[in-house]
């Protein structure tokens, strides 16, 4: 069996040497170690698996004791990355959010990124051809601890490699040297086999690694609010990867997984309510794909829009959050424990009983969660931010009702029982929408520990106005800068003089019309028993659409 797999080994090197990577060969070898990295999760484990297979292969049979230690190694290795697997929750993995990081970034970043890219690749590349040349080490005598010299050069290896470093291996011979067989210089031969391929697939693992994180960390914008990422997620929350969490953020959100699964839902909500309430207005609280702000650049400014946005967001956590309590989905929290005994109201006295919603924890997690990263900056924008985060907050608390059921005979209610439940989320919007109209423009103090109001001819701001502090932008024209869109291609009101009217939708741009037909029910008939058989009718109506602005006629002359 011994002379088998040298025979074996020796033939798969000879026709190794006979003959050389092709271009082809090398790009299938890169999307392998791409994919094996996707796949795996890890950096040094992909490659080492899937760049080296013969190697593995021909020490196993070395001996039947090796092989068969070889054997439980490899399968408790297999259990382990089993049990890893299972225990990986994530839906993301990293070369996917690289890849959407460099679709992102600007074109002088991008370049950096495949300078990094382009090289710890190449590394592990220039390595594994390396590897598939060299001569096999004699046997290792036994007694000798084989983990101990890997263990000490991939210490050396977790640091980032600096540039003037040279981990390159040795030039391989080319040409009818490499046919006729000649061998790599000595000096690259390492005492340990596989050592110093090892070594060298680690350091450039670790290279591309600390590309990675430092790339993170300079093209992330700094935003006030990246939890709103949470909302785009989805159902699967990875606190990991959300960017922009402080500390105390990150904390909350791996202590209370649950917690995040309700905010995650109550994003989806707010954005929505976000929406509607401003579906006539030229700022529709739009979104952008693929862009952990939500909301872009627009919210970089301390506007009369950030103010919603700040107001309604925190509002939307606070009733997700109490939502989840009631229904008894989230473990720290159940009905409100305060509603017990009797109470009076103006109908008289009633019961406390069914299950109060607990606004209270709701309150206090969002404040909690929420304000963290207002409160490690000390400047006028958190300062704006955590009033507008606490009059949303409270806005939900206002509109709490009290529900009654009756008890007695023929349901004249001799006794009642009640209990507080929050009302629809609409009001909350439709009361903060009247805020945003009636926001107040502020100026903050020097000293910075409060603010006071920019006109002195208005009133005062109290808690529950919202506040700003930097004009808004028309929103007429697409302006990236300015987080603007533009409303060119917007459906507007012909006959309305609102805001969503064509003359104020359109900036006095005009607008197209556009006839489409539209099915519609009609002539609809109650059938004995019991369905309602309707007509489908055609009609034609209508479309009035905002022109785009017009090229300036010099431009065209250029």
């Amino acid at each position: 069996m011994c002379a088998l797999s040298l025979s074996l080994s020796l033939s798969l090197s000879l026709l190794s040497l006979s003959h050389p990577p092709s271009a082809s060969s090398q790009l299938a070898r890169f999307n392998t170690v791409v994919v094996g990295l996707a796949q795996t999760g890890g950096w040094a484990q992909g490659t080492s698996r899937t760049l080296l297979p013969f190697q593995h292969r021909a020490r196993r049979y070395r001996d039947p004791d090796q092989a068969r230690a070889q054997k439980r190694r490899e399968k408790k290795e297999r259990e382990r990355e089993r049990e890893r697997e299972r225990e990986r929750t994530g839906s993301e993995r990293v070369l996917p959010r690289l890849a959407r990081i460099i679709s992102a970034a600007s074109a002088s970043s991008r370049e950096i990124i495949f300078k990094w890219h382009a090289r710890a690749l190449g590394q592990i590349g220039a390595t594994a051809r390396w590897s598939a040349h060299r001569p096999r080490a004699s046997p290792r005598p036994a007694g000798r601890d084989e983990r101990a010299p890997l263990r000490a050069q991939d210490t050396r290896a977790s640091r980032c490699p600096s540039e003037s470093e040279d981990n390159r291996p040795p030039a391989m011979p080319t040409g009818t040297a490499a046919r006729a067989g000649s061998k790599p210089p000595a000096t690259a031969r390492s005492p340990v086999t596989g050592s110093s391929s090892s070594a060298d697939r680690a350091r450039a693992s670790a290279r591309l690694h600390c590309a990675f994180i430092i790339l993170l960390l300079i093209l992330t914008p700094r935003v006030d609010s990246s939890w709103w990422y949470i909302g785009a997620l989805g159902a699967r929350v990875i606190c990991d990867n959300i960017p922009g969490l402080v500390n105390k953020q990150r904390q909350l959100c791996q202590k209370h997984p649950d917690v995040m699964q309700s905010i995650s839902e109550g994003g989806q909500e707010w954005i929505r309510e976000c929406q509607h309430q401003f579906r006539h207005h030229r700022w529709n609280c739009s979104t952008l794909d693929r862009d952990h702000t939500v909301f872009g650049r627009v919210m970089q400014r301390s506007s009369r829009e950030a103010a919603f946005v700040y107001a309604i967001s925190s509002a939307g956590v606070v009733y997700a959050i109490t939502r989840a309590c009631s229904q008894g989905e989230l473990k720290p929290c159940n009905c409100d424990p305060h509603k017990l005994g009797k109470a009076r109201d103006e109908r008289g006295e009633f019961d406390w009983g069914g299950c109060s919603d607990n606004i209270n924890y709701g309150i206090k997690f969002a404040k909690d969660f929420i304000d963290a990263k207002e409160r490690t900056v000390k400047d006028a924008r958190a300062l704006v931010n955590l009033h507008n985060n606490r009059c949303g907050r409270m806005s939900v608390k206002r509109f709490m009702k009290l529900e009654c059921k009756c008890h007695g005979v023929s349901g004249s209610c001799t006794l009642r029982t009640c209990w507080l439940a929050m009302s629809d989320f609409r009001k909350t919007g439709d009361y903060l929408r009247k805020k945003y109209n009636g926001a107040i423009e502020v100026t903050v103090n020097q000293d910075g520990t409060g603010f006071t109001v920019a006109n002195k001819d208005f009133r005062n701001a109290t808690k529950n106005d919202l506040v700003y502090f930097e004009n808004s932008p028309d929103y007429c024209l697409m302006d990236k800068a300015a987080g603007s869109l533009g409303t060119a291609g917007r459906i507007c009101n012909k006959s309305s003089r609102g805001t969503d009217g064509c003359e104020v939708m359109c900036c006095g741009r005009g607008y197209d019309t556009t006839r489409v037909k539209r099915i519609t029910k009609c002539e609809c008939k109650f059938k004995w028993c019991c369905a309602v058989e309707c007509k489908d009718c055609e009609e034609a109506v209508d479309i009035h659409t905002c022109k785009a602005p017009k090229r300036a006629e010099w431009l065209d002359q250029t």
